[in-house]
């Protein structure tokens, strides 16, 4: 798996483990015992970046990258050959978000958010910025992110939260996006259509569209809904409940029964096999979280059981 826009690799294993919480939730000795599995494992993909459902905050993010930071610094030097790392600028400077009253351009907060985020994890390049615009963004600002991938600080650029019109905001004279990917709320039930998970936008059928049309890498946050699919005290989620989702859970539940899994694992599985794949971005406390994930991704469901999960999740099915 690449980005097509840059060339840069994803991941061995399909899922990228989100850091995001490390070194605070997540103590850091637990972080770095978690973070030697996932190498171990091929989970290359490591994203230090806020995912903006529930904001971690400021100080939170800093400890993430300061704990994945720590962990690169007492591994062996090739421990950073292995690994892909991510990180965030939330709220992107210059659009709607704006930078008022800090007495810097646009391009200048960007440019040292992003010197910050490198110094911390001791490193001189990252593989991927996910950059946070929820509207669309200034051309001074598109033009210094295109300008720190230039010069070897960042390989790609990925747009999170974004609006269809965000999207289409960037294409160029030729039709290509900038945007190397994007990072979006998707999970295997789909949300009602009054559901509001702001300042997190959903990965629908448009979005899917545009990013398939742009050759552009998707990535999927909050997949398994903090453990509704699989936990009796997490109810599913109001803005996941409609006449649909009995007939979708009914159909995740059979699939989890004949193969042999739970309802969270064949989420994983069916993220990583439909088409198109929508990555998951995976936020685990334990290595067994760990090693249930990388499992289920790595061992593919039977087609038959894929085409009957998208039937079920297809709104017009059964009418």
């Amino acid at each position: 798996m690449i980005f097509p826009v840059t060339g840069a690799a994803v991941s061995a294993v399909p899922l990228v483990l989100s850091t995001r919480c490390f070194g605070t939730r997540v103590p850091a000795p637990t972080a770095h015992t978690i973070l030697d599995a996932a190498r171990d494992q091929g989970v290359v993909q490591l994203d230090a970046a806020d995912h903006g459902a529930a904001p971690a905050g400021a100080g939170t993010v800093v400890e993430a990258e300061r704990c994945l930071g720590q962990w690169l610094r007492s591994r062996p030097a090739d421990s950073r050959q292995t690994v892909r790392l991510a990180i965030g600028v939330q709220p992107l400077p210059g659009g709607e978000a704006g930078v008022s009253g800090s007495g810097r351009s646009a391009p200048a907060v960007l440019r040292g958010r992003v010197t910050e985020s490198l110094l911390r994890l001791g490193v001189e390049r990252v593989e991927v910025l996910h950059a946070h615009a929820e509207a669309p963004v200034e051309e001074e600002v598109l033009e210094e992110l295109e300008s720190l991938v230039a010069e070897g600080l960042v390989a790609t650029i990925t747009v999170c939260n974004p609006s269809l019109r965000t999207l289409h905001h960037t294409v160029d004279a030729q039709g290509r996006s900038r945007w190397g990917g994007v990072r979006q709320r998707f999970t295997y039930l789909r949300p009602n259509a009054v559901a509001d998970f702001s300042p997190q936008t959903v990965l629908d059928e448009e979005g899917e569209a545009f990013c398939r049309a742009h050759a552009m890498v998707m990535f999927g946050c909050s997949p398994l809904l903090s453990g509704a699919y699989t936990r009796m005290d997490r109810p599913i989620p109001e803005a996941y409940r409609s006449e649909a989702t009995i007939r979708s859970l009914a159909a995740l539940e059979s699939a989890a029964a004949v193969e042999g899994r739970d309802a969270g694992q064949v989420v994983l599985a069916w993220m990583v096999q439909r088409d198109p794949v929508v990555h998951p971005v995976l936020a685990v406390s334990s290595v067994e979280q760990l090693n249930a994930a990388t499992f289920t991704v790595s061992s593919p469901l039977p087609a038959e059981v894929i085409t009957a999960l998208e039937n079920a999740r297809t709104p017009t099915a059964g009418l």
